[in-house]
């Protein structure tokens, strides 16, 4: 982005998507980032911000683990009343 010169035609938002986490699903691994980010959030962010932009990061709505589910059902809003 940097290197095209994208921020001349206002691109300013660099976002990654959730393949940084180090496994699937548990809060935890939102913040331990896998070995494609050896120097985790901060080196993501420094990095990005050395380049002009501003770093973001997607994050998936949904969740695939029956057995945490069922040991922490007060993570989850199962119907709009709660």
């Amino acid at each position: 982005m940097a290197d095209k010169r994208l921020a001349e035609f206002g691109y300013r938002f660099l976002q990654i998507d959730d393949t940084y986490q180090s496994g699937r699903g548990l809060p935890e691994t939102w913040l331990k980032w896998n070995a494609k980010f050896p120097r985790g959030i901060q080196g993501y962010t420094a990095t990005v911000r050395d380049k002009g932009f501003e770093p973001g990061v997607w994050m998936g709505v949904n969740f695939q683990d029956e057995a945490v589910v069922g040991a922490h059902p007060d993570w989850f809003v199962r119907r709009p009343g709660g």
